[in-house]
């Protein structure tokens, strides 16, 4: 049985894509889900419950510590998989809390309004959830997340939240109030992070929008700024999804096709830095060239001052270059000297002290070219 942890705020910790990889990589094998969160983004949460609720193979969910808001929605996707619905169980000190869609919008009252709008809609689609899977009375859903409902252990059973209540070892330590003090505070602190970053929340409400308005039984508001290109684009992706939804063969192949563009983009990755490694290796610690090839080279390799290895190669050719020159003045002054007279010892030049720092890297450089 492969365990997939779902731990952390959703959208932060918890990612869709991860969830995704974990389940192609149970290929339909048993799968049981570890929820520990209290709650994050609705469009990544809703992502994740649709893998889940599309997975092809006997799943289970185990609720550990919190599963609060998204946290506590993104369970029920076990009880509504489409191919085989499994059990949802709980340890006797979790705690599950349900409540209204959350944001926060700055603009004028057309936009507070129509944001108000869709939070209400994403309620109502949240809040039908929990009443098919409990069996309760939508309006006593709807309650409950109105006044924002924690439960705590056996609580959770005997609201119809869970199939049954896990025993664990400090059970006897279980303390009920401080338990909920912590779990609202946590959540307290969620909401805080959530708030400082507006940009985020407003394009999680846009991206929920589309994915209600592509729904038949919610029409967004107008207020909501969707337009309806945005509206046909998000039905031809969900009528993708259904489509691979209904035919395994085709879920598996695109599943196939995703994971080897992935390996296929780490492998270019890991090739050019292999490549930019085999390449400045041999001047890192030559004596045949001066510091500031080193330096170059340990550039290049750390992609720094926008130096590649063309920098590199124009550097070494410079410096061969001054070294080559050297050896042909030696070899001239050489053979004109008189035979009978032998010539005192031409001095090689040597490029090491000629290219000892940036100006003189620049004259060689400028050498090579034929540059006075």
């Amino acid at each position: 049985m492969k365990i997939i942890n779902i731990s952390g705020v959703i959208g932060w910790e918890v990612n869709a894509q991860d969830v995704r990889d974990a389940l192609a990589a149970a290929n339909g094998d048993e799968v049981q889900v570890h929820v520990s969160s209290p709650g994050g983004y609705i469009s990544v949460g809703l992502e994740i419950f649709n893998l889940l609720r599309d997975y092809p193979g006997p799943i289970s969910c185990v609720l550990k510590g919190y599963a609060m808001s998204m946290g506590s929605y993104i369970p029920l996707a076990v009880k509504l998989n489409r191919h085989a619905p499994g059990k949802i169980y709980a340890e006797d000190n979790a705690i599950y809390m349900i409540h209204n869609a959350r944001g926060g919008v700055w603009g004028d009252h057309e936009e507070i309004l129509g944001y108000g709008d869709s939070l209400k809609g994403m309620s109502t689609m949240i809040a039908k959830a929990y009443a098919r899977h409990t069996g309760k009375p939508l309006d006593e859903i709807t309650a409950m997340m109105n006044r924002t409902t924690y439960f705590f252990g056996d609580q959770i059973k005997e609201a119809g939240f869970v199939d049954e209540i896990l025993v664990t070892a400090d059970a006897d330590d279980s303390d009920e109030e401080s338990a909920l003090v912590t779990a609202k505070a946590v959540f307290e602190e969620m909401g805080a992070r959530m708030v400082a970053d507006q940009a985020r929340m407003k394009a999680d409400l846009k991206q929920v929008a589309l994915a209600l308005a592509a729904s038949p039984e919610v029409t967004p508001p107008a207020a909501a700024g969707i337009s309806t290109t945005e509206v046909q684009q998000t039905m031809t992706v969900k009528s993708l999804a259904t489509l691979l939804a209904e035919n395994p063969a085709a879920q598996t192949e695109h599943n196939a096709l995703v994971e080897q563009a992935r390996l296929n983009g780490e492998k270019a990755a890991n090739d050019a830095a292999q490549a930019r490694i085999n390449g400045v290796v041999p001047f890192l610690a030559n004596d045949k060239y001066p510091p500031a090839v080193a330096q170059t080279a340990i550039k290049v390799l750390k992609g720094e001052d926008g130096m590649t290895q063309a920098n590199l190669t124009t550097v070494v050719a410079a410096v061969d270059a001054v070294r080559e020159q050297a050896a042909a003045d030696a070899a001239q002054n050489a053979s004109q000297a008189t035979p009978a007279t032998p010539a005192a010892p031409v001095a090689l030049v040597d490029p090491a002290a000629l290219v000892s720092d940036d100006n003189g890297l620049a004259t060689a450089v400028a050498m090579s070219k034929g540059v006075n």
